[in-house]
């Protein structure tokens, strides 16, 4: 009498690693998508947080300057925290402080090869109403910084 033999056949493991496979490629994904999703949501926050660093300074005075950010769309995707007698243009401009987007992110507002300046008026903290977007290079969702004319970051 013959014993039977326990294990597994060579079809039974070829099926349970074809499973493994798709279900790991199905996590991937959605690692990838969740990745994206935070990437963008962190970078909004910082950019928030950095306009309203510039606004505070701003409303408080500091150095009796007006405070800006400019965000740029060029070779870096970079934005700078600056303070100014009057624009960024003015030879008395001081650039604080550069920041760029996280890799795989880039601004579609500003446009290419473009700038964008939101500067706060001392005292009031008000701005010319602006806004500022930004998209994963790979996935295409976006997410965008506005600001009203009163000041209002969100």
């Amino acid at each position: 009498m013959r014993l039977k033999e326990l294990g597994f056949t060579m079809l039974e493991m070829v099926i349970a690693i074809g499973i493994l496979v798709i279900m790991s490629g199905l996590g991937a994904g959605y690692y990838a998508g969740t990745f994206r999703s935070i990437s963008l949501d962190s970078t909004k926050k910082t950019i928030i947080e950095d306009l309203r660093t510039a606004q505070g300074n701003a409303m408080q005075g500091e150095f009796a300057m007006k405070w800006g950010v400019r965000f740029s769309n060029g070779a870096s995707q970079s934005y700078e925290l600056f303070r100014t007698p009057v624009d960024y243009a003015d030879p008395g401009r001081i650039t604080l402080q550069t920041s760029y987007l996280q890799s795989g992110l880039i601004f579609t507002d500003p446009a290419t090869s473009n700038t964008k300046d939101i500067i706060f008026n001392r005292t009031t903290g008000q701005t010319s109403a602006s806004s500022v977007t930004f998209e994963s290079s790979t996935s295409g969702s976006s997410a965008t910084v506005n600001v009203t004319s009163e000041g209002i970051i969100d």
